[in-house]
């Protein structure tokens, strides 16, 4: 399955540490963004990339890209009848939701959002702006994802307890929460090894209490265990780019954007790699390059517990 990113615009009202994307100053002196302040993207190339791209699945990505919602509107209206799926990446820190923003939501069927304790530290306000959206979405009978990057600050300051507490305290009806590590800068995984090793050891004990107290089919941590082991694919998969491009205003790159910010030549798999008996399903994780090993052990382990319960003997030879 071919999947396009679309960077639709490269600015956002929010300024996550983690993030690559530029922030839009006095955002919340405006309903919307006026245009002068905001580059997005021509539909007609985003049509024309899609077209001779052959593409399943298209995600408008950011950036927010609900700055743009006729644009957004026009490109899934010039792709009607090409069978495509399309979905929308969106922060939903609107102070409402237009009706040309929940018009293009609704066409996806819901919205991919995502959450971070960093994310909305220092802005209280865009944070019930992002609650009160999902509850909206949610009684309009509308999907709501959520993708929950896990970070330093984020593991010591809302543990696993607290960040169902939070997530329920929004709505019991979130249809999916997806865990992800944040990706660093080589710089960082070069220069602050040893730092870097223990946050990777805190981000696996994370995911492993996150499984053991979400219900397992709202979280992806069981599927991505189980399709891993059962497929002997990678649980992170460092080949996306095979199957995953991304398209900038003024460029297409292969890969996701999350690349943007990494040197993607620095491939050179470590030694050690080689002899670990995870590295079937670890396949050289990109965050392990020649660097720092950022592989869910304990996560794994945890879910194989279950998966010996469904799964034929012969599937789990070697574990």
């Amino acid at each position: 399955m071919k999947t396009l990113y679309v960077v639709t615009t490269n600015q956002c009202q929010l300024r996550c540490p983690f993030c690559y994307i530029n922030f839009v100053e006095d955002f919340d002196k405006f309903d919307e963004i006026p245009e002068d302040k905001v580059s997005h993207i021509d539909p007609d190339m985003v049509y024309n990339v899609i077209k001779k791209g052959k593409y399943d699945t298209v995600v408008f990505h950011g950036g927010e890209p609900l700055l743009y919602p006729n644009t957004l509107l026009e490109i899934m209206q010039k792709c009607k009848g090409m069978g495509i799926d399309f979905s929308i990446q969106s922060n939903l820190a609107f102070k409402n939701l237009s009706q040309r923003q929940l018009e293009a939501i609704s066409v996806c069927g819901g919205v991919g959002t995502s959450y971070n304790y960093d994310r909305f530290e220092g802005y209280s306000t865009q944070e019930e702006y992002f609650k009160s959206n999902i509850r909206e979405l949610k009684s309009l009978g509308l999907g709501v994802s959520i993708l929950i990057t896990i970070t330093e600050n984020h593991i010591y300051k809302q543990n696993p307890i607290a960040l169902k507490d939070y997530i329920d305290g929004i709505s019991t009806k979130i249809d999916s929460l997806i865990f992800e590590r944040v990706i660093l800068p080589l710089e960082q995984l070069e220069n602050e090894t040893d730092r870097l090793e223990g946050f990777y050891m805190e981000a696996d004990k994370y995911m492993k209490t996150c499984y053991e107290i979400f219900p397992r089919e709202q979280t992806n941590l069981y599927n991505l265990v189980k399709n891993s082991i059962t497929y002997g694919t990678p649980f992170y998969n460092t080949e996306c780019s095979s199957f995953t491009h991304t398209l900038y205003p003024d460029k297409l790159k292969y890969g996701c954007p999350s690349l943007e910010k990494r040197n993607v030549d620095d491939s050179k798999k470590m030694a050690k790699c080689l002899e670990c008996s995870w590295f079937k399903w670890c396949g050289g994780d990109c965050e392990c390059f020649n660097h720092v090993c950022a592989f869910p052990v304990l996560l794994f382990e945890r879910v194989i517990k279950d998966l010996k319960q469904e799964l034929k003997e012969d599937t789990l030879n070697g574990l």
